[in-house]
């Protein structure tokens, strides 16, 4: 997301609605969650590590299943030596959506 840029003006009220909506965004886009990507459809197998390029241009911070297709835990195991990879397992077959940030 777009750093959010001050328009110089003249106006006092409306240099003081600028300020609270700088203030309002700085601190939305300062959350980790929101700076993510949403990855659809991955499909993962059981008994084995699924490897996902998480396609974010920084170290991954965190993961979270937002759908699954089917009854099945999904967990992260420590294999992948890439940081722009996660290596998942899962107790079933499934294909998920992954929220990553």
């Amino acid at each position: 997301m777009k750093k959010y840029t001050d328009v110089n003006v003249s106006d006092y009220d409306l240099s003081r609605v600028q300020d609270s909506i700088r203030q309002s965004l700085d601190d939305l886009i300062s959350k980790q969650l929101i700076d993510g990507i949403l990855l659809e459809n991955v499909s993962l197998t059981s008994g084995q590590d699924n490897i996902i390029n998480h396609k974010l241009s920084r170290k991954l911070r965190m993961w979270l299943v937002v759908r699954k297709n089917a009854n099945s835990d999904v967990w992260e195991v420590s294999s992948v030596v890439s940081t722009k990879q996660i290596s998942l397992r899962c107790s079933a077959n499934v294909t998920i959506s992954l929220w990553v940030a």
